[in-house]
């Protein structure tokens, strides 16, 4: 090994060996924060819906109570003969854009009153409602879910009490809640705008007992709505008891490897106490840190250049140290040859003097 090689081999080591290592530690703390702003992300993207949603029923609820309580609606004492609740059942559901239905029965379960003329005098059976929600003016009951190849819907209800006689009803008001609005703010999440483009996030909305009563579109098109898919999974039952946060865990359920999962558990809305439902945001773990590898990326390539760099302005300096070029045995010679020609004359003035 040449002393220029050797030279340059101890100018790289000095040079890059530190910082390959401040390169290192600066990434290992800028993976640290990125990751953790994804998980934020993530749980703040679940609380928001739950909140939406929270909300959203809350409004529902409230509808469908304080309709029950509009004057108009003393008409079903006498069977809406003037239509007068009919056309303003009508009116509600197109201003407020978010009912499929609104009508009202009689006493024997007869619809007498409807948005809808062709749903007047059908008979709307009986059944337990599957929720009630007790509110600080009254109480509304929620039946089944409706699931269909077209549609979704949740029906609300509230019975109708007579103005003129204490504790007497005279009907119950029907409403059927597009639950698609409930898809569509799971949807709104699914495809944030963070996310990079073609990856989705998958956005669960699961009830008390772990089933999955509304999803993202991708989970939708698997048939996995009202399913108790993920009833046994860790994380959904720590979604249900937990208030809100964040989670790594295996996706086998999801048919997915490892994901990272942002849930957050219903709070209610007002004096609506909710139903305990939770929301789930999740995302694969190798999608959700992309950002962190283009980052260890860009890190990699900077310090790939400052190398180069390096090795470029070494290569382009001398091979070697300047050394003064002498002719030591010439200039040796012409000293001995000077002196020789000094001495010459003394020996020939000591050999004339003797």
């Amino acid at each position: 090994m040449t002393i220029w090689r050797t030279l340059l081999l101890s100018f790289l080591a000095v040079s890059l060996l530190p910082t390959t290592g401040i390169t290192l530690l600066t990434f290992d703390q800028t993976r640290k924060a990125l990751e953790a702003e994804i998980a934020r992300n993530l749980l703040a993207e679940a609380s928001a819906v739950m909140e939406r949603i929270d909300w959203m029923l809350f409004e529902r609820l409230e509808n469908v109570r304080t309709w029950t309580q509009l004057e108009v609606m003393q008409e079903l004492r006498i069977g809406d003969i003037d239509k007068r609740v009919s056309h303003a059942l009508a009116d509600l559901k197109a201003g407020y854009g978010v009912y499929a239905q609104l009508f009202c029965t009689a006493i024997d379960g007869q619809v007498v009153a409807a948005s809808d003329p062709h749903t007047l005098g059908q008979q709307v059976p009986a059944q337990p409602p599957w929720l009630a929600a007790a509110l600080p003016e009254g109480t509304v009951l929620l039946d089944p879910l409706s699931f269909s190849s077209l549609a979704a819907h949740l029906r609300l209800h509230a019975t109708i009490a007579d103005m003129f006689q204490h504790g007497k009803m005279i009907g119950t008001l029907y409403a059927l809640f597009d639950w698609t609005e409930i898809f569509r703010v799971l949807d709104q999440a699914a495809h944030d705008p963070t996310t990079p483009q073609g990856q989705q996030r998958l956005v669960i909305l699961l009830d008390r007992d772990g089933r999955i009563i509304a999803a993202s579109s991708l989970l939708r098109q698997r048939g996995l709505l009202l399913s108790r898919a993920l009833a046994s999974w860790p994380l959904a039952e720590q979604g249900r008891h937990a208030r809100q946060g964040i989670m790594t865990t295996g996706g086998r359920p999801l048919g997915m490897d490892e994901v990272l999962v942002g849930y957050a558990h219903s709070r209610g809305y007002q004096g609506f106490q909710g139903f305990g439902w939770s929301t789930l945001v999740i995302q694969p773990t190798p999608q959700a840190f992309t950002p962190v590898w283009q980052v260890g990326f860009s890190f990699l390539l900077l310090l790939t250049c400052t190398g180069v760099i390096a090795v470029g302005v070494r290569s382009s300096s001398p091979r070697g140290l300047p050394v003064p070029s002498c002719n030591w045995p010439t200039l040796a010679g012409t000293s001995r040859g000077r002196v020789r020609r000094r001495s010459f004359p003394l020996r020939a003035a000591a050999r004339s003097a003797s």
